[in-house]
């Protein structure tokens, strides 16, 4: 049997109500493990449900995250820590060959700030720049905050790949498709 349903449900069911227990489930799947934190429902499911039970009785847990970093990127060994002491667990990621590494062009940038907090201010405000000076006239100004508030998540999740990816491949794209419709 499969049971789907949101960490909250399951933590309701586990602790609250007690209408099922863990140790009859033999994995469980949780994604986006990084919200995994404090005393969200996904936290309190690990700690008041799961490894509460004897070691034999508990399930496989598998966390999937495509960022472990929750919040601002601000002590992020930190979190990956927290992250894997709450999970019982460590952080795994796919190795990349050296082929794939070597073979990317990158762009440097170099930025003054020590502070990873006014390094995602800047982004913002660098994205907000180009989205005003390409595309002036093109789209609304409710647009440019919008994509300037997301590329801020999307670099605080990902990073400056994820977030040039991100500009290429989702916002220049959607553009393009847009400018076709005209």
């Amino acid at each position: 049997d499969v049971f789907v349903g949101t960490p909250a449900t399951f933590c309701s069911s586990f602790v609250d109500k007690g209408f099922l227990s863990a140790s009859s489930f033999s994995l469980v799947i949780l994604d986006e493990c990084h919200n995994a934190t404090g005393n969200s429902p996904m936290a309190s499911l690990l700690r008041d449900a799961i490894f509460r039970l004897a070691p034999a009785q508990q399930p496989r847990i598998v966390g999937l995250t495509a960022s472990f970093v929750n919040g601002s990127m601000k002590d992020i060994i930190k979190k990956r820590e927290k992250l894997e002491v709450l999970m019982q667990a460590n952080l795994i990621s796919p190795d990349v060959d050296a082929e794939t590494t070597f073979n990317r062009q990158f762009i440097r940038i170099i930025v003054p700030y020590e502070d990873v907090s006014s390094l995602e201010s800047l982004v913002s405000r660098f994205v907000a720049t180009i989205f005003r000076t390409v595309l002036k006239n093109v789209i609304l100004q409710f647009e440019v905050e919008k994509w300037t508030m997301r590329s801020k998540i999307v670099f605080a999740g990902t990073g400056g790949e994820g977030l040039l990816f991100w500009l290429k491949e989702g916002i220049l794209l959607q553009l393009s498709n847009e400018a076709e419709e005209l």
